[in-house]
């Protein structure tokens, strides 16, 4: 797939409780027109901003290396960017482990491993939402890492967040899965379910919506509720993850965003390696 030419969206901003700055990337491309939407959310408008022009380097870092080598990199897990190269580099790391423990998760909610799931995550009930933490030690510093479920509305809800403070990860995955949530209900309105291939988002999207709709992820939810705290957390130890590693793709930032000054990583798992290494070599 080629790339013709870029155009992005004006900034939206939406307050609340926090302040929202949303966009779309649009992309002209051999295969028709593609659009990635981005944002950032914060309690201070210019870090919503900030947060919103990373995401939006990091997704168009991202399609650009999807466009070259679309099995490689199907996603924008492991891909991030900041404004210092060592917080791009432990964002792109915790991105991967993030994701690596929401499949983990949810492979033991389909399984309904109980006892899997107690051993290995701390669960609490904060107002509607069903929280799990699990904390991990890497190689750029302790990480907790918090999965959310919403299971009050018409369809269950995710979120997740990835932080060095709990409180800051829990906070986290119930923003976004307010997001997700907001964005759930516009996409079922809108497309009743159809996917329309333009919006690079929606692939994912979808996953969510069929993850709501399992009975099977219902029902082991609903028996996990009997072990929830609004408070107590027993002792996990933190997993050792050192099989993640480190790519700098900032030279694969479009062009017309360089003034926007962000360095771009991507990790992956170490199996990957050789794949990326390859590719980013022979360009």
């Amino acid at each position: 797939m080629k790339i013709y030419e870029w155009k992005v969206s004006k900034l939206q901003v939406t307050e609340s409780q926090k302040i929202k700055t949303q966009g779309n990337l649009y992309a002209n491309t051999s295969l028709g027109e593609k659009y990635i939407p981005f944002g950032g959310i914060d309690k201070i408008s210019e870090i919503s901003y900030e947060k919103a022009i990373s995401e939006l380097d990091e997704r168009a870092t991202w399609f650009k290396m999807f466009s070259q080598y679309p099995t490689l990199f199907p996603n924008t897990t492991g891909f991030a960017a900041h404004t210092n190269k060592d917080s791009a580099i432990a964002n792109s790391i915790y991105e991967v482990i993030e994701r690596q423990t929401f499949h983990y998760l949810i492979n033991l909610i389909n399984g309904n491993k109980i006892i899997e799931i107690k051993h290995n995550f701390n669960i609490q009930q904060i107002e509607k939402y069903i929280i799990f933490t699990k904390l991990y030690e890497t190689q750029v510093g302790s990480l907790w890492i918090t999965i959310s479920f919403n299971l009050s509305g018409k369809l269950m809800s995710i979120g997740m967040g990835k932080r060095k403070k709990l409180h800051n990860s829990i906070e986290d995955a119930i923003d976004e899965n307010i997001m997700i949530s907001n964005s759930i209900k516009k996409y079922l309105k809108k497309h009743n379910n159809v996917q329309t291939y333009k919006s690079m988002s929606q692939k994912e999207l979808l996953s969510f919506i069929n993850l709501a709709k399992s009975l099977k992820v219902h029902k082991t939810l609903n028996e996990l509720t009997k072990y929830t705290s609004s408070s107590f957390f027993h002792k996990i130890n933190p997993v050792m993850k050192k099989d993640i590693i480190s790519f700098n793709v900032t030279n694969y930032m479009p062009d017309f965003l360089s003034f926007t000054k962000r360095y771009i990583y991507l990790s992956v798992p170490i199996e990957k390696e050789k794949d990326v290494k390859k590719f980013i070599e022979s360009r």
